[in-house]
């Protein structure tokens, strides 16, 4: 890690996982290292037992397959996938309308009602369609004030 207002570079492994000994020792994990003209002892650092040793301590605990969270790893996931798949077909209407140069908005900002414009009117005729969309419509849609949804944000000022 490089640290531009001290000019400094760190060891983040051993910064993390380095033991007691080397915090004290080591100046790629206390004071930071930046004699260049010595850069061979960046080399001898990675080299070196203790380097390694955090290395190793840092792949097995960032390893989501044998972490303790795997669980909510997986979550995570499943969640950021969710909200990909809502976001390209929020993008897709969004792109349409600009293109055409449509306005968004209508007298209602409600899903099921007339008039509520060609953003929500596009969304709700994709929804026809796509399973997907119309149960994310049914669960966030409609939400009421200072309900936040990527679909439906109304702005109460």
């Amino acid at each position: 890690m490089y640290s531009p207002s001290q000019g400094v570079v760190y060891c983040f492994m051993c910064k993390l996982f380095g033991s007691d000994h080397q915090k004290n020792q080591s100046h790629f994990v206390g004071t930071g290292f930046s004699n260049w003209k010595k850069s061979n002892k960046i080399e001898l650092h990675e080299n070196s037992l203790e380097h390694r040793s955090a290395t190793t301590k840092w792949l097995v605990r960032s390893n989501t397959k044998t972490s303790v969270n795997k669980e909510m790893c997986r979550q995570i996931l499943v969640e950021r996938d969710y909200w990909i798949q809502i976001f390209k077909r929020i993008t897709t209407v969004i792109k349409f309308l600009a293109i055409r140069g449509l306005p968004f908005r209508g007298d209602h900002e409600i899903f099921g009602v007339n008039n509520n414009g060609n953003y929500l009117g596009l969304l709700e005729l994709i929804a026809n369609f796509d399973p997907f969309l119309k149960t994310h419509i049914e669960l966030y849609g409609n939400k009421g004030k200072c309900h936040i949804s990527i679909i439906y944000v109304k702005n109460h000022l």
